[in-house]
């Protein structure tokens, strides 16, 4: 799987009393805590057994968008299938977490598998989404870089602009 592909990621469900009403059991999913079968974003697979995604949600929450919380993914990214139609949907960059590989399964529809991978430009504003989800936005402040360059036999300094850099590599 690649950094920014879409695939299906079963993370559970609450747990329930006998009147199948939620209860706070650490041995099942708690609310807030994302839970259902539902597309993410991979972020890395590179992890032993784990991997990190970003679920995604067809549901706005106007003010996590405002505060850079939920990014928004353009339908033309979905392949449309059976299950997945042509909506608005929004990576849930609050929620980032490593799951185990074994949640995950590429998404199947019209007969094949789909592997919709994100472009750079938006996997590095759902990179940015988690660093204002964990309270550090001060880091993209910090992220300009300079690199010497050759240029015909002297070195002059290239300012690049690290926060809209994306690892790529799967």
């Amino acid at each position: 799987m690649k950094v920014g592909q879409l695939v299906e990621c079963d993370f559970g469900d609450y747990a329930y009393d006998s009147n199948k009403q939620p209860v706070d059991d650490c041995d099942g999913r708690i609310a807030p805590e994302m839970v259902k079968n539902r597309l993410a974003v991979v972020l890395n697979f590179k992890l032993n057994q784990g991997a990190v995604v970003v679920p995604v949600s067809s549901s706005k929450d106007a003010n996590k968008v405002q505060r850079g919380l939920h990014v928004f993914i353009d339908p033309m990214h979905v392949t449309r299938t059976i299950f997945y139609d042509a909506r608005d949907r929004w990576a849930l960059c609050d929620h980032v977490q490593q799951v185990s590989k074994k949640r995950l399964k590429t998404v199947k529809g019209n007969g094949k598998y789909i592997v919709d991978v994100l472009p750079p430009h938006l996997v590095a504003d759902i990179q940015k989404g988690i660093i204002a989800a964990i309270n550090a936005k001060a880091l993209l402040q910090l992220a300009k870089v300079v690199v010497p360059v050759a240029q015909v036999g002297t070195v002059a300094p290239l300012v690049v602009d690290a926060s809209n850099s994306v690892d790529n590599a799967a």
